[in-house]
C-alpha cells in the first residue's frame, strides 16, 4: 500500500472525527429544547450516530491493508461497535428526556417505546451474522432509561 492511500485514509479518519466532535457539540452543548423538540433530537442522534458508526468501522475494515477473512473483519466489527451503539443508546435516552419543559418522564416513555424499532433495524443489519444484534437490541431498553434517568436527576424535575 502507498504512501498516498495511507495519508489519504488518515485524512479521512481526521474528517469524521471532527464531525463527530461537532455533532456532539451541537446535541449535547446546545440549550435544553422544548418537549417535542428533544425527542426529535433523540431520534436523529439515534440515527445518524448508529448509521454513521456502523458505515465508519466498515468501511475502514474493509479497507486494511492486511487479508483477513469475512468471519475475522464480521467479529471484529461486532467487537467495536457493540459498545458504541450501547454508548448512543444510553445519549439518545438522556437527550430524550433533557427538555426545558417538564415532560421528561413522558418523553422517555415515548422514545423508550418508539425508538425500539429504528435501533433494532439499524443494528439488525450493522451487527448481521456476528451473533450480538440480539443483545445489543435488549440492551437498548436499559440503556435508554439508565440515560433518562440521569437527564431527570440532573434538570431537578420532582418525582412522581
Amino acid at each position: 500500500m502507498t504512501i498516498g492511500i495511507i495519508s489519504k485514509k488518515i485524512t479521512l479518519l481526521i474528517i469524521i472525527i471532527n464531525q463527530k466532535r461537532k455533532l456532539f457539540q451541537a446535541y449535547f452543548q446546545t440549550p435544553a429544547p422544548s418537549g417535542p423538540a428533544s425527542l426529535g433530537r433523540a431520534y436523529s442522534f439515534l440515527v445518524i450516530n448508529h448509521t454513521g458508526s456502523a458505515c465508519t468501522i466498515w468501511f475502514f475494515l474493509y479497507m486494511l491493508p492486511i487479508d483477513l477473512s469475512a468471519d475475522t473483519l464480521i467479529y471484529i466489527a461486532g467487537a467495536l461497535l457493540t459498545p458504541i451503539f450501547i454508548a448512543v443508546s444510553t445519549g439518545a435516552g438522556y437527550l430524550s428526556a433533557r427538555s426545558n419543559e417538564p415532560v421528561a418522564r413522558m418523553n422517555s416513555i415515548i422514545f423508550l417505546c418508539t425508538g425500539f424499532f429504528p435501533h433494532t433495524l439499524i443494528i439488525s443489519i450493522a451487527l448481521m451474522h456476528t451473533g450480538y444484534a440480539l443483545w445489543v437490541a435488549l440492551a437498548f431498553l436499559p440503556c435508554c432509561l439508565v440515560g433518562a434517568q440521569y437527564a431527570i436527576k440532573i434538570s431537578g424535575e420532582p418525582e412522581e
